[in-house]
């Protein structure tokens, strides 16, 4: 018989009870709890956890993140919501879901050895919002995550690790005299993070150029450039959900966007535009993770080995915390 989530709504939290109130687990959502992604994993996690015998209250923080133009006050939501908990010794994990999320919380330094903490719906590379001291159209410094967090505490988590150089590959296997890589991305917090790995990736490539489209350019500015591509260029995707003046774009808008030079070949570097305008492209399987951080925090605390670490979700390889 399924167990139901019960949810019990009080302002800016949700809160999951279980059998004990031996200690706390937050989990710190990006933007509402309720949408399908962030409510199914709440869902699971509260399954899994039950089903492990973790005797901890679940309790749900929403950040409420938008556009990026929001990002250099994401730290200080992050910390406010830190600095309530932080204070109660029942405090034993912490769960962050989304981009934003985590960012907002590895830019908060240095956290207790004894409180692990977990990524989830997030990536290995990313950009530190400590860095926000130039404009954001120079956002181009890919940082590793992963060992970001490992250097401030105990993480873990599962994160997304994309792969450029398969793409690359992928790419030059099909169309061989492709010579221009114009990728795609917009104006999201995701989209200016694979925009700076593209970036530092491309460097190994003398042979070819890489083109940024930028839906913080304007899409005026956006529709000219992919009209103009030149010749032997393949387009990637990266993502394409927000435009320049913050506002959200329609499932069709990559389609639209693509349709102005039909010629060119795209491929997707995060499964955008797959089931409709790319070819093909190498990415992550993307999964859930709940049950694989509920394992990882059971693991913690019953002193198994191996089980407070990062797992990578690549070329769709799922992966257990025995």
């Amino acid at each position: 018989m399924l167990f139901f989530l019960l949810l019990a709504l009080i302002p800016g939290t949700l809160r999951v009870q279980i059998d004990s109130r031996e200690g706390i687990i937050l989990v710190v959502a990006s933007y509402n709890p309720d949408t399908r992604r962030m409510s199914g994993f709440i869902s699971d996690f509260e399954q899994a956890i039950v089903q492990k015998k973790v005797p901890y209250e679940i309790v749900v923080e929403d950040m409420g993140c938008k556009g990026l133009s929001e990002a250099p006050q994401w730290q200080e939501r992050m910390r406010d919501i830190l600095d309530r908990y932080r204070k109660n010794k029942q405090l034993k994990a912490v769960v962050l879901l989304g981009q934003e999320a985590w960012a907002s919380f590895l830019a908060q330094g240095d956290f207790p050895d004894d409180i692990p903490f977990f990524g989830c719906y997030a990536s290995v590379n990313g950009i530190a919002l400590s860095s926000l001291n130039v404009p954001q159209r120079d956002w181009s410094y890919s940082v590793d995550m992963a060992a970001l967090a490992d250097s401030i505490g105990t993480a873990g988590g599962c994160l997304n690790r994309y792969d450029v150089d398969k793409n690359v590959d992928l790419i030059r296997s099909l169309y061989p005299d492709v010579r221009n890589i114009a990728f795609v991305s917009d104006n999201t917090y995701g989209g200016v993070s694979l925009q700076a790995l593209m970036r530092r990736e491309m460097l190994r490539y003398d042979d070819l150029r890489l083109i940024q489209i930028d839906s913080r350019e304007g899409s005026d500015s956006v529709v000219s450039r992919i009209t103009r591509l030149p010749q032997h260029s393949a387009l990637l995707i990266g993502t394409w959900r927000v435009g320049d003046d913050g506002q959200y774009l329609m499932y069709s808008a990559m389609n639209d966007l693509i349709a102005e030079n039909p010629t060119v070949p795209v491929f997707t570097l995060s499964g955008a535009g797959l089931e409709s305008v790319a070819i093909g492209g190498y990415n992550p399987k993307y999964k859930s993770g709940a049950g694989e951080i509920a394992g990882q925090i059971a693991g913690y605390y019953h002193g198994k080995p191996g089980c407070g670490t990062f797992r990578t979700v690549r070329r769709g390889v799922p992966f257990q915390c025995q």
